[in-house]
C-alpha cells in the first residue's frame, strides 16, 4: 500500500513524493524526505538524542543516495502528479523509526556554506509556516562544503536555544551576503550577539556535550 503525502503544494524545485521511505533532491542536494504515517523511515531528526545513531555517518550515506536522485528531472507536471520511484525520487535504505509516528516526515540536509541552499531557503521557510498538520520538518546541517563541524554546531546551537527561526537567513546572509568566513567559534557567537543572542551563552552551548554528540 502506497501513502500519500501531505497536500501540496510542495517548494518548487522539491519532488513530492508517495512510497515507504523517499529521498529528494531540492536546489542544492538537500534532501527532503516524505514518509508515509505508517512506514518505517531513515530518518535522523536533529533532536537531541535520537536512536543512537551517528548523524554523520547517516548524513553522509544518505546524502551518496541523493547525489543519484540529483540527476532525475524535475518538470511542472511532477510537481503537481503523483510522483515515479526512479523518476521524481529514489528510496533511502535502510529505514529506521519515524520520530513523529502518524505523521509525515520532512527532512532538509543543508549547509550554510551551498550557495543553493541559500538560495532556496526563503522557498522552505514560506512552504513551513503553511505546513499541514500531519506534517513534521527537520533541518539536518549536512557534512559536507567548507567549515562544516562549525556551520553544524552553529545550527544545533541555534536549534538548542530556540534561535533557528530568527537566525537561519541571518546566517546564510553573513556567509553569502557579507562573506564573512566565520570559521572561529568566537567569530560566530559575534553574530549571534549582533543579533540579539546572549554570545557567552551561545559559545557554552556551541561547545556542550549536547552539541558536540548531535555533530
Amino acid at each position: 500500500m502506497v501513502a500519500q503525502p501531505a497536500q501540496g503544494p510542495y517548494p518548487r524545485g522539491v519532488n513530492a513524493a508517495l512510497g515507504e521511505r523517499v529521498g529528494f533532491v531540492g536546489e542544492c542536494l538537500a534532501v527532503l524526505n516524505f514518509s508515509g504515517s505508517s512506514r518505517s523511515v531513515a530518518s535522523i531528526p536533529p533532536s537531541q538524542g535520537l536512536m543512537n545513531v551517528n548523524r554523520r555517518d547517516f548524513s553522509t550515506a544518505l546524502l551518496a543516495t541523493s547525489l543519484g536522485a540529483s540527476a532525475l528531472p524535475l518538470t511542472a507536471s511532477a510537481q503537481s502528479a503523483a510522483p515515479t520511484e526512479g523518476t521524481q525520487f529514489v528510496k533511502v535504505e535502510p529505514p529506521v523509526p519515524l520520530l513523529a509516528p502518524g505523521k509525515i516526515e520532512v527532512l532538509e540536509f543543508f549547509s550554510y556554506a551551498c550557495p543553493h541552499c541559500n538560495a532556496f531557503e526563503p522557498t522552505i521557510e514560506a512552504w513551513v509556516k503553511r505546513l499541514p498538520t500531519d506534517v513534521v520538518f527537520h533541518r539536518v546541517p549536512a557534512p559536507f562544503l567548507m567549515n562544516a563541524e562549525n556551520f553544524m554546531r552553529t545550527y544545533y546551537t541555534l536549534e538548542t536555544m530556540g534561535q533557528v527561526a530568527a537566525m537561519q537567513r541571518k546566517v546564510f546572509a553573513a556567509v553569502h551576503v557579507d562573506r564573512l568566513h566565520l570559521d572561529k567559534p568566537a567569530d560566530i557567537a559575534a553574530l549571534a550577539g549582533q543579533n540579539g543572542i546572549d554570545s557567552t551563552k551561545f559559545l557554552d552551548v556551541f561547545n556542550s556535550f549536547s552539541v558536540a554528540t548531535s555533530v
